[in-house]
């Protein structure tokens, strides 16, 4: 899709084509329960159970929240009559929120960011349907008609077959309805050339598809017109075809010839905070300004790793590109990132234009890495070679001891609800780098608990 806007091709015939054809084959009720998950008494094959609960927990445990599963539940289509070959095991993964205390929705947050990126990573099947991992708080409100309990091996919800008329006339009127819309941001692309309004726009038309199912969910269930209007954009790679055209927007609003210097360009920087209008036009601050002990100037920067793709995208960065070269610049360091340790911020130089006034050209310097459980908090930090002496190893500090500060708080507030006296929340770092070490000791008083090698140190900020 993305290729074919490149090339300038317009994609209406392709649009107009899933106007006509609109597939209502895979909303039937079927007779029976998918045979390749369930037996003839409705009950989940055994090996099938087995696999989804080992998935559920392995994930639980790489996330280290010190609390417990309360259950492992499968549903969606694949827990009902209405299974399709579009159908995937929704594995839900159910857990008490409140054990964060006033911090709960923060992390659920985080979590759900988390989960979306281990989806993203992972390309499991289990009978030839793809498995999604989803967090959800007990009590939280599902509108799913059949669940079942794969800790407990029973059906919360035992979905019933159901005769199910679906409004075709009006699933076809509101469905070509975004299809037009859809159309109309696609031709405005190749003819207005207003990128950060086909942007907007494409955002609009996604919050309105969202809120429009959750609406038809909460007042019709699954059988909604609006939810099956959704199932069918999904399907036909609608959805993906709108990140398309916002995407490639972007790109177009980015680029410039060389030599020129254009409006709507200008406009891109100032929308995505990379220029400020006190910079068109001025001398960009030279490097012992970017460096002095007030501040690193607008040239260096931190992108907190959890924001996703679409925060990468903003900077010009592809987020899985980002992190394979923060891991490569610390293996280029001697510094093994373990398993258990989560790139957390990337640092950016954002470069510099011919004209020294626009920043351009982002490329990944750094990282920092954290592991944190119920008893401490650890880091890793790496900088490109080239940028060691530029004082940018305060920046990373800065971020982790940031980091480290909130969640001590969060596990104080778990030991005071508790009462537990178990959870002792500190920091334990295992510095290679002596430069680093340096920095700890004399500017934010760190202390060496133990010298493990010539060069290699394992402190802490506690006392």
């Amino acid at each position: 899709m993305k290729r074919l806007l490149k090339e300038g091709l317009n994609i209406e015939n392709h649009i107009n084509e899933i106007k006509r054809k609109l597939d209502f084959s895979a909303f039937k009720i079927r007779d029976n329960l998918n045979g390749d998950i369930w037996n003839s008494d409705d009950e989940i094959n055994e090996e099938v159970k087995d696999n989804l609960i080992s998935i559920a927990e392995y994930y639980w445990d790489s996330l280290d929240l010190g609390i417990s599963i309360i259950d492992i539940t499968i549903t969606g289509s694949l827990a009902n009559y209405n299974w399709s070959r579009f159908s995937d095991i929704d594995l839900h993964i159910i857990f008490n929120l409140d054990n964060f205390g006033e911090h709960n929705d923060l992390i659920k947050e985080l979590l759900d960011s988390k989960t979306r990126t281990w989806n993203t990573q992972h390309d499991i099947k289990i009978k030839d349907f793809e498995v999604e991992i989803y967090l959800q708080p007990e009590g939280q409100p599902h509108h799913s008609t059949g669940v079942y309990s794969l800790l407990n091996d029973e059906w919360i919800k035992k979905p019933e077959k159901m005769v199910v008329n679906i409004d075709k006339a009006n699933v076809r009127k509101k469905y070509n309805k975004l299809i037009s819309h859809i159309d109309d941001i696609e031709k405005d692309l190749g003819v207005k050339k207003d990128y950060e309004d086909i942007i907007n726009r494409v955002e609009s038309i996604k919050d309105k598809i969202k809120n429009m199912r959750k609406s038809g969910l909460e007042s019709g269930g699954q059988f909604s017109i609006e939810n099956i209007v959704f199932k069918l954009l999904r399907r036909n790679e609608i959805m993906s075809k709108l990140n398309d055209l916002a995407v490639n927007a972007y790109d177009d609003m980015m680029t410039i010839d060389e030599g020129e210097l254009t409006e709507n360009y200008i406009r891109g920087l100032l929308r995505i905070g990379l220029l400020e209008e006190k910079q068109i036009p001025g001398p960009a601050p030279n490097d012992d300004e970017e460096d002095n002990e007030e501040g690193y100037g607008d040239r260096y920067g931190l992108l907190g790793y959890t924001e996703g793709d679409d925060y990468f995208s903003e900077v010009g960065l592809d987020e899985y590109e980002a992190h394979d070269d923060a891991h490569k610049i610390a293996n280029d360091n001697g510094i093994n990132i373990l398993r258990d340790m989560d790139l957390s911020q990337v640092l950016i130089d954002f470069g510099e234009s011919k004209d020294k006034h626009i920043r351009l050209h982002p490329r990944v310097i750094g990282g920092l890495w954290v592991n944190q459980n119920s008893s401490y908090f650890s880091f890793d930090i790496a900088i490109d070679k080239h940028y060691h002496n530029k004082g940018l190893f305060e920046m990373l500090i800065n971020a982790a001891i940031d980091e480290y500060e909130y969640n001590k708080e969060i596990y104080g507030d778990l030991k005071h609800q508790d009462d537990d006296d178990d959870i002792d929340f500190h920091m334990e770092v295992d510095i290679l780098t002596p430069e680093l070490a340096k920095i700890l000791i004399n500017k934010y008083n760190f202390k060496v608990v133990e010298k493990i090698g010539s060069n290699r140190f394992l402190m802490t900020i506690d006392d």
